[in-house]
C-alpha cells in the first residue's frame, strides 16, 4: 500500500500477482498507473490514508495459501477543466458508483474525496512462490480467470467484521 501511495508503480508491479500479467502486460499496467495517478492536464489523482481494516485466517487450497485483506482508503480526484455545472453532475456519479456517504467535493481545494472500501488477496502459491497481491472483485469476470473457484468461494464466506 505504500508503494501505491508513494507512486511508485514498477516496484508495485513486483507485488502483483504474476497471472495478471498474461491478461495485461507490465508495462502496459505501469502505464496506466502513472496516467491515473500522476496525474495529466486533465485530471490528477492521490491517495491517502490507506487503512488495513480485517484480515482473514489463512486459506490453504492445492498448496496456495490465501489471505482476504479489506482495507480502505481515500482518493482525491482533482478535474482541472471542470465548469461549475458539470460539477454536480460528477459527484452524482461519483456517488453511485462509491456510495452516498462516502463521495463529497471539497470546495476549497476543487477536490473529489472518496472513501473506498476495498478488498485485495495475499496469494503464495505455484504461481506466486513469493507473496503477491490481487485486487478482490469475487463477482468480476476476471476473478475467475486468475483464481480457481474453490479459492473464490472460501474468500466470499469471510464475514465483513472478522478481524485478526
Amino acid at each position: 500500500m505504500q508503494l501505491n501511495q508513494s507512486l511508485q508503480f514498477d516496484k508495485l508491479m513486483d507485488y502483483i500477482y504474476p497471472k495478471v500479467f498474461t491478461i495485461a502486460p507490465r508495462e502496459q499496467l505501469v502505464q496506466v498507473f502513472k496516467e491515473s495517478f500522476a496525474g495529466n492536464e486533465n485530471l490528477s489523482m492521490e491517495m491517502d490514508s490507506l487503512r488495513t481494516r480485517t484480515i482473514s485466517s489463512k486459506v490453504v487450497i492445492n498448496e496456495g495459501s490465501y489471505y482476504l485483506i479489506r482495507y480502505s482508503m481515500l482518493i482525491r480526484i482533482k478535474m482541472t477543466n471542470e465548469k461549475a455545472d458539470a460539477s454536480s453532475s460528477m459527484l452524482g456519479l461519483m456517488k453511485s458508483q462509491y456510495g452516498e456517504d462516502n463521495v463529497r467535493h471539497d470546495k476549497a481545494t476543487g477536490k473529489y474525496v472518496i472513501t473506498v472500501n476495498t478488498s485485495m488477496v495475499a496469494i503464495k502459491n505455484a504461481v506466486s512462490p513469493q507473496w503477491s497481491f490481487l485486487n478482490f472483485e469475487p463477482d468480476h469476470p476476471l476473478a475467475a480467470q486468475l483464481l480457481d473457484e474453490a479459492v473464490i468461494t472460501k474468500l466470499k464466506s469471510f464475514p465483513e467484521e472478522q478481524k485478526n
